[in-house]
């Protein structure tokens, strides 16, 4: 969930902490159970920019209570308007070694 500017390299955003308000807000905790890519979790996995390049869709592993699965949302660019776009989708880690990629391959379809 960082963002970066593709001609010096810089940072230009980290909009982890907003994503992870965001989907506590909406009643879920990040599953922790697999450490992700490279050990940097599984919220997010996979996401793309919308094609005005001012929102982003992804996906990410949680869990409400007891039970585990994927959930689609969006955010803005700057960390703001965060919307969910799923509920629980469930999902069997195996498939994708221990949610070391997405199952769900989020793509942005619609005008921007």
């Amino acid at each position: 969930m960082r963002l970066y500017d593709a001609t010096t390299g810089s940072q230009t955003a980290d909009l982890r902490a907003a994503a992870i308000a965001g989907v506590r807000g909406a009643g879920f905790e990040l599953d922790t159970r697999y450490p992700g890519q490279a050990n940097r979790g599984t919220y997010p996995l996979d996401g793309t920019f919308s094609p005005d390049g001012r929102t982003i869709v992804f996906d990410g592993a949680v869990r409400r209570g007891s039970d585990y699965g994927v959930v689609m949302a969006q955010i803005s660019v700057t960390g703001a308007d965060f919307r969910m776009l799923s509920d629980l989708v469930v999902v069997n880690p195996a498939f994708s070694n221990n949610n070391n990629y997405s199952q769900l391959n989020v793509v942005w379809l619609g005008p921007a």
